[in-house]
């Protein structure tokens, strides 16, 4: 699909469509974050927000202002993310895009704990467990898990993080067996918590 997203990048830059080109820029740049491709995911990011800014559009500003924080967790620089996605979390929250919120609250759960704050991670997990739930967004469900594993491990409450692995585990392996997502483990991301998840619940 990458090529079909420059494509429209091309033609959102020709008509001078705004809103569109910062969406398909935020596209993109996701399409190389998946792939591990971070210093090119960030050229994209950047360009999506500086289109956001001339938008004025707030929700084009709120997604484009998580990309680029959780690019930041990512690649080791989780203290300067912190305060942007508490931010982010409740600018989405303001604009009612709960799926954001979620999503913002997964990466400062990880950058949490980066920073040595399992017990703040397990709270803003606590939360946002079940708001994935109930939204049925299950990819942040998985990650949601895996990390609040993570968390429990840290605190030293080991016997309890093996159902959060293991929960983890069965939700990636379900969506993997659906109608055209048999290469979702290949993402960056998913891979890699897939793996970590496995290994950590005793199934490696």
């Amino acid at each position: 699909g990458q090529k079909s997203l420059e494509d429209a990048v091309r033609l959102a830059i020709e008509v001078k469509n705004d809103t569109v080109l910062a969406q398909v820029l935020d596209q993109l740049g996701d399409s190389y974050f998946y792939r591990g491709d971070y210093s090119i995911a960030r050229q994209q990011y950047e360009k999506a927000l500086q289109v956001a800014t001339k938008s004025k559009s707030r929700i084009l500003l709120a997604n484009s202002r998580f990309n680029l924080a959780k690019l930041d967790v990512v690649q080791g620089r989780s203290t300067s993310a912190i305060p942007v996605l508490k931010k982010q979390i409740e600018e989405f929250d303001s604009l009612g895009l709960k799926a954001g919120s979620v999503q913002s609250s997964i990466y400062l759960a990880e950058a949490l704990l980066a920073t040595k704050k399992p017990a703040e991670a397990q709270q803003e997990l606590d939360r946002t467990i079940k708001l994935a739930e109930k939204l049925g967004l299950l990819v942040e469900q998985a990650c949601a898990h895996y990390l609040m594993g993570q968390a429990l491990d840290k605190l030293g409450r080991s016997n309890q993080s093996t159902p959060q692995y293991r929960e983890a585990v069965s939700i990636l392996e379900s969506l993997s067996r659906e109608d055209g997502a048999s290469h979702i483990l290949e993402r960056s991301d998913l891979k890699d918590i897939y793996i970590a998840a496995k290994s950590s619940q005793g199934a490696m």
